[in-house]
């Protein structure tokens, strides 16, 4: 497996962490409640499409199945944001980890893997 093609993914995974582990109080006023649930989403959805787009430019992947790759890709973007969030309960000071957020991480990911499919379809 090549790591060039993850390069994007894990400098979004990088943003992540350093965007998830600065303190509440600096970040900027919701335009509107629970709009932080609509950012989780999206920042998991590109980050599970990022993953799925790694798997797509290896033509030697060690997933060759793309059910493996969506997995994987799926799989991955749950984790990281549930240890992103347990990271914010119990390391990052003043974060808290909220299972409502977990949720909207879990759904990005699903949502950035059917984009991605998405988007082959209407390019091809």
């Amino acid at each position: 497996m090549k790591l060039k093609p993850f390069i994007p993914a894990l400098i979004w995974l990088i943003i992540i962490v350093v965007l998830s582990g600065y303190p509440g109080r600096g970040l900027p006023e919701a335009p509107f409640d629970e709009f932080d649930k609509l950012v989780h989403l999206a920042i998991y959805a590109l980050l599970s499409f990022l993953s799925i787009l790694g798997f797509s430019k290896q033509s030697h992947s060690f997933l060759l199945n793309s059910k493996l790759q969506i997995f994987f890709s799926i799989s991955f973007s749950i984790v990281i944001g549930g240890l992103i969030e347990l990271l914010q309960e119990y390391v990052f000071i003043n974060r808290y980890g909220d299972w409502y957020d977990f949720i909207a991480n879990s759904l990005g990911a699903f949502l950035g893997v059917i984009g991605f499919y998405s988007m082959k379809k209407i390019l091809n």
